[in-house]
């Protein structure tokens, strides 16, 4: 076995048997992120009276400052230092940095290295649209059909540039990552300094480096270029917001902390547009991670200060743990009210064996099956790649996508945006494929795709006469009666909680967009816990479906699953839930400690619900001949 694979597998046992909790922490280090209204100089004294070192402003964090004690015996969380700094009158938070464990979300197999792209046979409208060196490699461009009878095989990009005529243009896009060649010759002409930034050395070098193995880190550098490659320069291809700017803010590396993460995902929120990431907690199967208050506060601060209050989009992979047993409902990004989350299918529209499935999904876009037919970007070194894949690549191209629309009608909020995805998006080129639900406002939804596959035609097109949705409401209700309700192997927990969408109230909500379950329980095998909720409306969905990986036996604690599958229904009624074991041993027990159901969504009806139900392609509905795997219209 070569020496690198070697040191691979070694780190992998560390990682999973070591100094990996079961929240995706490594470990945490000996530094204190405290808050003083007051200033340095009261924090200067603070530390001093504790007989913490006094380390300095935090980057980026208003009145924030690092303590630090140099002569602790571990990496371990100490809770006795934070509890002594909590009860200093003049401090308002104490907050201990830790190392996160991260992971890209693209897929590699190497037996692809090196081998031709294949392009898919048929005749394309667009072969001579441009003349990139490897433009006709950009199936998912192009509508390579070898049939008209077929559904289309592309994202409907084109007709926006020649017909349209928005490319992008005044939309800043960044992408947190591993660093930017921004020097590259399709990127360059892009590439606005202004909104990048260094922040493992707090500087404004992005450039790439190598990692432990001696490999060039290029994930931030392939992102970037399916968002920017430069048309008709006879370089790589044609970004999906070629005419927009783009910026690259690194800050993953061996030892990425919650701090760097929550300053990536507010640099210069007061210019940038959309924030792309393609990267997130370890989906290996094994851990369920809460978005840190860090980054908490900085989502929260990107959606209700950026763009001028329209809220910045925050565009996130969905994962590619599928082969491990993953589901995206384990990922604090994925279910986060603030973030648009985007899963891949390959060439044929079928589901990827790579791409997680959860019911926080909104949409879908090509990035191939990590075998033959992938994604063209820039790669380090100035040249060109035809194997970036997993959900890593098809996150950037929607994030160019949403910067065409914001490029037709800058005044779209974040929640505009996530409606158009849901008016718009297809299902026709991905309807070969079982679990497809209609919901009781006609929207299709799929656990796997979201509401479909991007459309960049029609999201744009609607876009620029599109007429704001009106302020968003909220609705929570505790559920105080399921307290030490028992779940069993053999005896699910059934929970009916009745809704009247807060009718009366300032909170009252007629047209759901996004229901937030809240869960805290014990439980043997938390891997083992699965969830289904039924709508007053009657639509069914699987919330959280098994992970036979995960065997933390604590269960869950105040977890948060998003889901989107209800979208424009009423709340009004019984809501079902259903806490259910069908796969561990049958002696597991547990009990519910609390749940809690939030809704969010408007009292009045958006402008575009006037239209009626939303409408769908008639022909490719009506051809199907086996009904039971697509709801009838």
């Amino acid at each position: 076995m070569e020496l690198k694979w070697q040191l691979i597998l070694l780190e992998v046992i560390i990682h999973l048997f070591f100094y990996v909790n079961s929240d995706g922490v490594k470990h945490c280090n000996q530094k204190w992120i405290v808050h003083v209204p007051y200033g340095e100089i009261l924090a200067k004294e603070i530390a001093k009276k504790y007989d913490l070192d006094y380390v300095g402003p935090v980057l980026y964090q208003d009145r924030q400052y690092y303590f630090q004690k140099r002569d602790l015996s571990s990496n371990e969380q100490h809770e006795n230092i934070i509890d002594l700094l909590r009860n200093e009158e003049h401090l308002t938070t104490v907050k201990q940095e830790c190392v996160k464990v991260r992971a890209y979300r693209g897929t590699i197999d190497t037996s692809y290295y090196g081998r031709p792209q294949s392009v898919m046979r048929g005749k394309s409208s667009y072969v001579n649209a441009f003349n990139d060196k490897y433009w006709k490699s950009l199936w998912y461009f192009q509508d390579y059909r070898t049939s008209d009878n077929q559904s289309v095989r592309d994202m409907n990009i084109v007709p926006v540039y020649y017909e349209l005529e928005i490319t992008g243009a005044g939309v800043n896009i960044a992408v947190p990552d591993d660093g930017l060649q921004y020097w590259h010759p399709d990127i360059l002409p892009a590439f606005n300094p202004d909104i990048s930034f260094n922040f493992i050395n707090n500087d404004k070098d992005i450039a790439p480096t190598k990692n432990s193995y001696g490999e060039w880190r290029s994930h931030g550098t392939r992102c970037v270029g399916e968002i920017a490659m430069q048309p008709n320069n006879d370089e790589c291809g044609v970004g999906t917001a070629f005419g927009a700017s783009v910026g690259g803010i690194k800050f993953l590396d061996d030892q990425p902390t919650d701090v760097r993460e929550s300053n990536a995902l507010k640099h210069r929120y007061d210019i940038v547009d959309i924030y792309s990431n393609s990267w997130g907690p370890s989906d290996n199967g094994y851990f369920m991670e809460h978005i840190s208050d860090f980054a908490k506060e900085s989502l929260s601060l990107g959606i209700h200060q950026g763009r001028e209050g329209k809220g910045c989009i925050y565009v996130f992979a969905a994962g590619n743990g599928k082969p491990d047993g993953d589901n995206c409902a384990a990922d604090g990004y994925v279910n986060s009210l603030y973030t648009i989350v985007i899963a891949s299918a390959d060439d044929g529209g079928r589901v990827t064996h790579y791409s997680e499935r959860c019911p926080a999904i909104t949409a879908t876009a090509y990035s191939g099956s990590g075998l033959t037919q992938n994604v063209v970007t820039t790669d380090v070194g100035g040249g060109c790649t035809l194997k970036h894949t997993g959900t890593s690549a098809a996150a950037p191209l929607v994030s160019g996508i949403i910067a065409l629309a914001l490029s037709a009608n800058p005044s779209l909020t974040y929640r505009d945006v996530k409606h158009l995805l849901a008016w718009t998006s297809q299902i026709a080129p991905l309807e070969n494929n079982y679990g497809w639900i209609r919901n009781a406002a006609g929207f299709y939804y799929s656990l796997d795709f979201g509401f479909g596959l991007v459309n960049a035609y029609q999201l744009v097109k609607q876009a620029k006469n599109w007429v704001n949705v009106p302020k968003m409401a909220s609705c929570a209700l505790r559920i105080p009666t399921v307290r030490n309700l028992v779940v069993e192997r053999s005896k699910a927990a059934r929970i009916r909680v009745n809704s009247e969408g807060c009718s009366g109230l300032p909170g009252e909500i007629n047209y759901l967009e996004e229901v937030q379950l809240v869960l805290s329980m014990v439980y043997p095998k938390r891997g083992d816990i699965q969830i289904s909720m039924k709508s007053p409306q009657g639509t069914e969905i699987h919330i959280l479906e098994p992970r036979p990986k995960d065997t933390n036996p604590t269960g869950l604690r105040r977890w948060s699953i998003n889901i989107l599958a209800l979208w424009g229904e009423s709340p009004k009624g019984n809501f079902t839930i259903d806490v259910f074991d069908q796969t561990g041993k049958k002696s597991n027990k547990g009990k519910i400690l609390e749940m809690n159901l939030v809704m969010y969504g408007t009292k009045e009806a958006p402008q575009v619900y006037s239209k009626g139900y939303r409408p769908y392609d008639a022909f490719t509905l009506l051809k199907r001949d086996n009904k039971s795997r697509f709801p009838d219209v």
